[in-house]
């Protein structure tokens, strides 16, 4: 189940490194454990080609779960300082399980988030979706 060459490169796409390895787990027996998803980077593996790759496998092997999104979402970018992925994909799969959380503060800026203008244009327009 070797990647290279299987997806295309794009002009920014997965990080092909953490999809090579992603693979490879799942050939040795399953997706590796605490996987949060892939970066996207400059020259990274087509988004389109491998989402419809793993979606192909999702039958026979476990993929993460993700919140449903609009039939153009892409996923967010990452960059050097970012919202916190852990809790904006929480925050994304609570709204899709039934709406905005309640007491919602705010997401953590860090290291390697998700790209901070990509997830508030998203969020506004499911917010804006809701009324």
């Amino acid at each position: 189940m070797d990647s290279p060459g299987m997806f295309q490169e794009g002009r920014r796409g997965y990080d092909r490194s953490q999809v090579d390895a992603y693979l490879a787990a799942l050939a040795a027996g399953g997706p590796p454990v605490g996987f949060q998803g892939f970066d996207t980077v400059r020259r990274g593996y087509d988004r389109a080609e491998v989402d419809a790759h793993l979606a192909a496998l999702s039958g026979v092997v476990p993929l993460p779960s993700a919140p449903p999104a609009p039939a153009d979402f892409r996923g967010f970018d990452t960059g050097v300082r970012g919202y916190d992925r852990s809790q904006v994909d929480a925050y994304l799969a609570a709204f899709a399980a039934g709406g905005p959380p309640a007491g919602f503060q705010g997401f953590d800026t860090v290291r390697r988030g998700y790209d901070r203008a990509q997830v508030d244009a998203h969020l506004a327009a499911l917010h804006r979706d809701l009324r």
